[in-house]
């Protein structure tokens, strides 16, 4: 998808998607005790999509679509692996 995000700025926009009231502390990437190194920044690029003609959608756009579509078929399959 296009656009950048923070995982706080995903959080906020699928509680406002949803119409929740988020509660949600931001924090930096070195607030956080992990075991292995994370980078500050990582996002991905797709500029060579967007000049071969394949446009991405924004990431708003697309966390809105996987939000609001009906809990079931392939997207139910993955979250009971993923949350078990």
């Amino acid at each position: 998808n296009s656009g950048q995000a923070t995982w706080y700025e995903v959080a906020e926009e699928a509680a406002r998607v949803l119409g929740l009231t988020p509660r949600l502390d931001p924090v930096t990437v070195d607030q956080v005790l992990l075991k292995a190194h994370r980078p500050v920044f990582c996002a991905l690029a797709n500029r060579k999509l967007a000049a071969a003609g394949f446009p991405m959608p924004t990431w708003q756009d697309a966390l809105r679509r996987w939000l609001t579509a009906p809990a079931g078929g392939a997207r139910h399959d993955r979250m009971d692996r993923i949350h078990g």
